[in-house]
Formats: structure tokens, sequence, C-alpha cells
């Protein structure tokens, strides 16, 4: 029995060892083509890797070349340039995968569009198993030259130190010069960079101690305006008379024997003027000279309007004699600065040059920027050319020419520039927040611009000028603001230095231009910048 089983077993063990050699076999040859597949997966990933960055590089590149000026450089330059970029972010001896130089051809129908390619070649692995020893990659885009939408405001700073330049003494070429320059030449950049007109819009904001909205704002002298309604009326409501007791009229002319209302304005703010104790109007830091109300703008202006014989003390004195101590003498300063300053008088005393809404009319924003002067009196409000500047590009009244905020593809921006700070000259003088008795600073003392503690008018304006910055800037309204400091005191270590530094969206957006040279490579920085690419593919 025992002999038996033992046959038995052997046999058993035969026949399995058999079996276990055909299953073998089977398993070997089906792994092939599954080993195959896997590597062939494996290679494509690899194919794949390379191609993302390969569009990176390609990316990066373009992206170089389509910002460089073309008349700073050659087609040859651009070449080395688009090379320089792409090896920088895609080594020539990468271990990856071999890329071949990339090429850039401008498009025949139209040369503001660059079109890039490159390819590579990467080395494979499993593929070799069956002849394929290399895979060939490529990526292409197009780079448009040009802006995707832009609406810019220019606020320009138009007060009679504007007239000085370099030197001491109020010395020549005045500042007022140089910026009428650089403000041109930034609208030809950006022109010129614009492949579409229709998406490039400007608007040009001058400003003093306030802004002539007159025209802009549809003024006619029987019609009045949504903005400034008739009868002009003072901020308590009293009608507006001229000397010969008649209600003013609009007159942009602005000539010495027609002293009706030229376009300037008084801000509204949040709470009704109550003389004559008032002085808490718009303490809280809600009004809309800082601010835009729900809906835009809707509430009237007052009319700006110096009165003869505002007071007794000499300040703004004017009648229509030939006495040249009180005729009305308040046209833009066209000699010494002083003297133009104490000559100064008459109803729009400080009214500058009217403000031009968002249009893509080269020749009106030329023509605007041309007109330029330096205003004597009145002294200086930035946060109301900045909110006029928020105003132009609002797509809600007064104006409603902007797109609406945060319109995908479409920027809006202002280039804020000054030479100064923030000034109330004295409590004689009429400013864009009426005179200072009549409480709308939220403070009946001027003091100064770096002192909290005593809540003066001239802090109060100074913050007034960082909430708007702020609230422009806020994502709901996602504004781009510039800010340039023009002059030696305009830098980093001085308070007006600071106030424009926190004022522009990031410290890169700020630039002191102590001189009227370093003004032009300020605002040529800033039109490169705006000039901004899209990669259209």
């Amino acid at each position: 029995m025992r002999c038996a089983l033992t046959s038995l077993s052997g046999h058993i063990r035969s026949f399995l060892a058999c079996e276990r050699g055909n299953i073998i076999a089977m398993f070997a040859a089906a792994a092939i083509p599954l080993t195959l597949a896997a590597g062939i997966g494996i290679d494509a990933a690899k194919a794949y890797s390379v191609k993302v960055r390969l569009g990176a590089a390609l990316d990066a590149a373009a992206l170089a070349v389509g910002s460089s000026n073309p008349a700073q450089f050659t087609t040859a330059q651009l070449q080395q340039r688009m090379n320089n970029f792409f090896y920088a972010n895609f080594p020539a001896n990468s271990p990856i995968g071999m890329p071949q130089p990339p090429t850039m051809t401008v498009d025949p129908t139209n040369n503001h569009l660059l079109n890039f390619k490159v390819t590579a070649t990467v080395d494979t692995v499993f593929m070799r198993m069956v002849g394929i020893n290399t895979l060939t990659v490529s990526v292409a885009n197009q780079v448009t030259r040009g802006i995707t939408g832009l609406e810019l405001a220019l606020v320009l700073d138009n007060t009679g130190s504007m007239l000085c330049g370099d030197g001491s003494g109020c010395s020549t070429p005045s500042h007022i010069s140089a910026l009428i320059t650089d403000a041109n030449a930034i609208i030809d950049t950006l022109i010129a960079a614009s492949a579409d007109p229709t998406r490039l819009k400007i608007a040009i904001v001058p400003y003093v101690t306030t802004v002539n909205i007159g025209s802009a704002c549809g003024n006619t002298a029987t019609q009045g305006s949504p903005c400034v309604p008739l009868p002009y009326k003072d901020i308590y409501g009293n009608l507006i008379m001229d000397l010969n007791n008649n209600n003013i009229t609009f007159d942009p002319t602005q000539t010495e024997n027609t002293p009706e209302w030229r376009g300037c304005v008084i801000e509204p703010t949040s709470t009704p003027p109550n003389p004559p104790n008032n002085t808490t109007e718009d303490a809280g830091n809600s009004g809309p000279d800082f601010s835009e109300p729900t809906g835009g703008w809707t509430q009237p202006w007052t009319a700006f309007y110096w009165k003869p014989n505002t007071n007794q003390n000499g300040y703004n004195v004017w009648d229509l004699t030939n006495n040249s101590s009180t005729k009305i003498q308040y046209l833009h300063i066209d000699g010494n600065v002083g003297t133009s300053w104490n000559n100064s008088r008459g109803p729009n005393n400080g009214c500058p040059t009217p403000l031009v809404r968002l249009t893509n009319d080269k020749t009106a924003l030329h023509n605007s920027i041309n007109g330029l002067k330096a205003w004597a009196a009145g002294g200086t409000q930035i946060h109301i050319g900045m909110i006029w500047g928020w105003r132009v590009l609002s797509p809600n009244p007064p104006f409603s020419d902007g797109t609406a905020y945060n319109t995908p593809n479409w920027v809006k921006a202002v280039v804020l520039e000054t030479d100064g700070q923030n000034e109330i000259p004295d409590q004689h003088h009429l400013t864009g927040l009426s005179f200072l008795a009549d409480g709308k600073f939220g403070s009946k003392t001027i003091g100064s611009t770096s002192n909290p503690a005593a809540g003066t008018a001239m802090y109060n304006v100074n913050q007034r000028l960082q909430k708007v910055c702020a609230n422009m800037k806020a994502a709901a309204n996602k504004i781009v603001i510039y800010t340039i400091g023009l002059g030696s005191g305009a830098n980093t270590t001085t308070q007006t230095g600071q106030t424009l530094l926190n004022c522009a969206s990031d410290p890169s957006k700020f630039y002191a231009a102590p001189t009227a040279a370093s003004l032009q490579t300020a605002f040529q920085a800033i039109a490169n910048s705006l000039a901004n690419l899209y990669l259209s593919k």
C-alpha cells in the first residue's frame, strides 16, 4: 500500500510541475504589452511635463519682449531678449528635454500681435522597445502689444508753486511746463501701445483748492446742470449775487469784466452746515468728499465763488473799477509768483482749467494738457483732486462714464502728481471746503498735518486724503493708484512723501521726483507699467 501511495504522489507532483510551467509562460507573454503600455504612459507624462515647463518659459519670454518699447530695441535685440528670458526658465541643456531656439514673428495683418513658438525633444525610455527614441512637443502663444482695457485719470497739481522750477526763488523752467511735457508723453505712450483705441480712455483732473467741473457737468448760463442747479446758492442756501445784485451765471471765459461763476465747486459733506459754531461736519470720516455713496454722487454741489469784500483785511477785495488794488485779477500766474499771489483776487480765484471726462480723443486730451496753468491763491486740497479722479472713473453719477467696477479685462487707474502737501493758507481764503469758519474741515483751527491730538483742519484734510485713497483701492472698487511727489521735499523722509507713499497702491507705485528730469522718468515708468500686455491665445 505504501508503495502505491508513493507512486501516486510522484505522478501528481510531476503533473503540477508541468502545469506551473504553462502558467509562467502565459504570464510572460501577457506582461510584454502591459509593461509597454505602462512605459508609454510614463514617457507621455514626461513629455507633458516638459510641455508645461516649455509653455511657462515661452510665456515669460513673450511678455518680456512685449513689454519692451519697440522704439528702443532692434529686432535682433528683441530676439536676444526673448532667448535670454526663455533659456533662463528652460536651460538649453535641461536633462528632461532639449529645446529648439524659440521663434518670434509679427502678425502680418496687425503689427501689435506677436506670435511665439518653441519645440523640444524628449528622450524616451520605454518607447524605445518599439523603435520610438524621442518625442517632440511644441507650444505657441500670441501677445497683444496694447491695453487690455484701461480707464485712467491724471490728477494734476496746478497750484501756484508749480510755476517754480528746480532751483531756489522760483527758477525756470517751471514745473508746470515739465508737467505739460510729461503728461502729454504718457498720453502718447499709452495710445501708441493700444491695439484697440476703444479700450483706452483717459480723463484729466487739474486741481488747486478745488476742481473745475462746469463744462464737464453740462452747465449752461440759462439751464444750470444736475451738478450745480440754478439759481446758484452758497452752502447755507443763500442766493449768490454779483456786484449789481443779480444772480450769477455760468461763464467759463472768466474775463475781468464778467465776474460770473467759472465752474469750480465746493464739496458737499455729510451733514448740513450749522453756522456759526459747526466744527463737527464730516468728523466721522464718512462724507462724500472721500467715499462714494450708494448709487454715486447725486447730491448737488455749491458754486465756488468769492464774494466781493469777503472780509475787511485786504483779502480777495475786488470790484470793477480801474483801481489795480481791487480790480479782478484771477487768471493764471504769468510772472513772479509772489507778485501774482499778492495781486490775485476775484470771484474765481484759485479755480483751475476744467477737467476732461474719460475720452480717447487724443486732440482733446492734448489741448487740455497744453492749457494747464499755475493758479495763484486758494491753497492745496489734494484729496479734492483725488475724489474727482474717482468720480470720473466711476460707473455712477455724476458722469457715469466708467465701466462697472471689477469688469474682467479692464483696469481703472489714477496717477496723482503734486509738488507739495495739503494747505489752507489762512481763514480768509475760499477753498474747496468753503471758508475755514464754515466748519466743513471739522475744525476752525488750521493747525498741523501731523498732530492728531489737536484735531485741526490741516490734520483732518490729510486724513481725508488717506481715506479717499484707501476707499479707491478697496476690493469693491480696485482702482490702482500711482503717486508722484515732485520737488526735493517729496521723499519718504518727509510728511508729504509718507502721505503719497501710503496713498499709492503699493510702495513700487510711489515715485519721488526731486527734479523736472526725474518727473519725466517717473511718468515714463508709469506709462510702461500701465501699457500692460495680455496673452490672447
